[in-house]
């Protein structure tokens, strides 16, 4: 090794560089003020805490580099640095206190910060500080060798705030208080990784410089290599196994990028297929070895399950095996000053078709409105049309007080088809509804025939009058709800619908039947309805010529 190191050292090429005692000491003087734990150094690393976790908040890069500017964290890294190197044990006390009391200031500033109640979810400044890569190491190392040359050459001293900005140590601590508040374990962590790794590049890189530039001192017989790696041996080896670690999270995150990338490229290609559809959203997960891929697509025609299996098809054969695609199509309509605009042949063509279909049914609709007001009563409910063969079949729903007949049906067919010159078969389905008021059904044909006069209003109130006579004469507390009828084949069929106490059977209707017999028509024939409920007293059942008395009581 001794020779080997001679070797080198006869070519310059790690021979240190010297410069003399005096800026040595001014160095060395400068690092350990920077590294002293300080009233203002706790103020600056508040200070610039409050305002890069705001600038995370809101997603401002610019106030995060001002946050990096005012940070004094780098400071006592340095004086770790130099302290490991020359096993300057107060030095390595002060700048560890300094540098650990600015870490739980720094996280416990950002977590309370990151509990104020008033959220803006996790900025793109933040989640950037969440995934640290072997590049993020790289970033550190550089920065690390340009702030330690800034420290021992006064000439480019000015470098130095650039040098801040470029090692980025109090954003990450931010990010991980803000992530912590927010319960966001893994993110915290990543944050807090991406500091830590910063810290221990920065730390090594500093002692390189040092080493080169003669501020370590050696024991006689101890090389610098050696006596670099017996004080950074830990320091090196927790740098090599985060390393590997971010390695493999930046081929993680490459893999991630492409997968996303070919995945959008496939689906994009595959959903321009149908005119005006284009590709929102993708998002994936695996589920077991399994990939699930949700794509949401802005479309006029939402994507049948047909087309799906042809994407996912296609996505198996170029992406990975593996896949399940689930399509979300999301409905869009675009349109110029002519209309709408993406719509295929095909669609063009069924709204032309449904066009003509409403305007036939508009004109159908209107006819059978018409033609129904010469039935009192019918009121046109819904129409359709199927055509089969070129023919219209036409099924109206109407509500009507009786059912139209196939006469009446014919009428209404012919009233459409001498007006509209095409064939039409109409189907009516008749909804039987009663419409009555205070006095009586309405629409109705029979109470229509009801109202009588002259000898056949004397009849109608003799034989209600009969009726009446002889029903209390076999019921006392009977009631005549209603009556009808009429004469067929020379029997006079009378059909009374009574109230009553009990239920009139045969006997009591043949004597009823003989009075109206002897007082109506020799060929009455009586039909009685029982309808079984009465009003009684503690003593008999109440007649009808109790109702009075029932409703003055009630009023």
């Amino acid at each position: 090794m001794n020779q080997m190191l001679k070797y080198f050292r006869q070519f310059r090429i790690i021979q240190p560089i010297h410069i003399d005692q005096e800026n040595k000491d001014r160095i060395y003087k400068n690092i350990c003020t920077l590294s002293q734990p300080t009233f203002s150094f706790y103020m600056m690393v508040i200070l610039s805490t409050i305002i890069a976790s705001f600038g995370l908040l809101i997603g401002s890069t610019a106030v995060v580099i001002g946050a990096m500017l005012v940070a004094p964290l780098m400071g006592p890294i340095f004086g770790i640095g130099l302290g490991l190197s020359n096993g300057d044990q107060r030095l390595i006390k002060n700048a560890m206190a300094s540098e650990i009391i600015g870490i739980i200031l720094a996280v416990t500033i950002a977590v309370l910060i990151g509990l104020i109640p008033i959220r803006l979810g996790l900025s793109s400044e933040i989640l950037s500080r969440t995934q640290p890569t072997i590049y993020d190491i790289i970033i550190a190392l550089f920065s690390g060798f340009a702030g330690a040359y800034a420290m021992v050459d006064e000439k480019i001293g000015a470098a130095l705030p650039g040098v801040a900005i470029a090692t980025a140590l109090v954003p990450p601590l931010a990010s991980c208080g803000i992530c912590l508040a927010l319960q966001q374990w893994s993110l915290a962590g990543g944050a807090f990784l991406l500091f830590f790794v910063n810290f221990l590049t920065i730390e090594l890189a500093a002692s390189t410089i040092y080493w080169f530039y003669g501020l370590i001192k050696l024991p006689e017989n101890v090389t610098s290599i050696k006596a670099f790696f017996r004080r950074f041996w830990l320091s090196l080896t927790i740098l090599i196994f985060v390393a590997v670690f971010m390695t493999k999270s930046l081929q993680q995150i490459a893999f991630n990028r492409a997968l996303s990338e070919s995945l959008k490229k496939t689906i994009t290609e595959q959903v321009a297929a149908n005119t005006g559809a284009s590709v929102s959203d993708i998002r994936y997960q695996y589920s077991g070895t399994n990939l699930q891929v949700m794509a949401e697509v802005l479309t006029p025609q939402e994507i049948d399950a047909k087309q799906v299996a042809q994407i996912e098809n296609t996505l198996q054969a170029k992406v990975n095996p593996d896949i399940h695609l689930i399509v979300r199509s999301m409905i869009t309509r675009d349109y110029d000053n002519s209309g709408y605009v993406f719509i295929t042949e095909d669609e063009k063509a069924r709204r032309f078709e449904q066009n003509i279909q409403n305007l036939f049914l508009s004109k159908v609709s209107s006819l059978l409105t018409k033609g129904l007001t010469d039935y009192p009563g019918c009121t046109l409910v819904d129409i359709q049309n199927v055509v089969k063969k070129g023919n219209n079949n036409v099924n109206a729903v109407i509500r009507t007080p009786s059912a139209l007949t196939p006469e009446q049906v014919a009428i209404l067919e012919n009233n459409l088809v001498s007006k509209l010159k095409v064939s039409i078969q109409l189907t009516v389905r008749s909804v039987i509804t009663r419409d009555v008021d205070a006095t009586r059904y309405l629409y109705d044909e029979k109470g229509a025939s009801s109202k009588l006069s002259g000898e056949a209003l004397l009849f109608h109130n003799q034989l209600e009058t009969a009726l009446k006579e002889e029903l209390k004469a076999s019921e006392p507390a009977v009631n005549l709800l209603e009556f009808n009828y009429a004469t067929k084949n020379d029997i006079f069929l009378v059909v009374a619908k009574i109230r009553t106490p009990v239920v009139f059977g045969p006997a009591q209707v043949s004597q009823i039947e003989k009075g109206l017999q002897n007082r109506i028509d020799l060929h009455t024939k009586l039909i009685i309805r029982s309808v079984v409920g009465a009003d009684a007293t503690s003593d008999w059942y109440l007649g009808e010529y109790d109702d009075a008395l029932l409703d003055t009581v009630s009023n």
